[in-house]
C-alpha cells in the first residue's frame, strides 16, 4: 500500500504532473490514505472536473489496471551499462547550446564507438547516429 503521490510517481510524464496537480486541488476526504494500486489512487480526484476530462482519466485508469505503469518500459538504455563516466544517452537528453564549450561544441560517441566533436544542433539533426554525448572540458586559459 502506498499514498496517492507515491503511486503517481510511477506514471510517465505528462500524466504524473497532471495527476499530482488534480490531486492537489481535490477535496476528496481520504486522499491522504494509502491505496492498493494506482487505479485506486487516481480515484482521489474527480475526473470530470479535471482539465483533461473524464475520458482521459478513464483511459489512464484502464491502462493502470492493465499493469502498463507497474514498471518502466524497457529500452536499450535499461540494459546494464558499463560506467558511463559523464556520457549522457541521447535517448535521455539531447545537448543544448548551454552544454557546449566556448567554441560551441560537445563530445559525441556514435553507434560505431567513434568520438567526434560536434555542435548540439548537429547532434539533434543526427540523433539517430549518436548514442551518447557529454560537455567538453573548459579550455585552458593560456591558449
Amino acid at each position: 500500500m502506498k499514498k496517492a503521490l507515491e503511486w503517481f510517481e510511477m506514471l510517465p510524464e505528462p500524466y504524473r504532473t497532471r495527476a499530482i496537480e488534480n490531486w492537489g486541488k481535490s477535496d476528496f476526504e481520504h486522499k491522504n490514505a494509502s491505496f492498493l494500486d494506482l487505479g485506486e489512487a487516481i480515484d482521489t480526484f474527480t475526473w470530470r472536473e479535471s482539465p483533461q476530462g473524464e475520458e482521459h482519466w478513464n483511459d489512464i485508469d484502464n491502462r493502470a489496471l492493465s499493469g502498463e505503469f507497474d514498471k518502466p518500459k524497457p529500452n536499450e538504455f535499461d540494459k546494464p551499462q558499463p560506467s558511463l563516466h559523464g556520457w549522457i544517452p541521447v535517448g535521455e537528453r539531447l545537448p543544448e547550446k548551454a552544454h557546449a564549450d566556448e567554441r560551441g561544441d560537445v563530445l559525441v560517441l556514435d553507434s560505431n564507438g567513434l568520438k567526434s566533436i560536434c555542435t548540439p544542433k548537429w547532434v539533434k539533426i543526427n540523433a539517430d547516429m549518436v548514442k551518447f554525448w557529454q560537455p567538453l572540458p573548459k579550455l585552458p586559459d593560456n591558449l
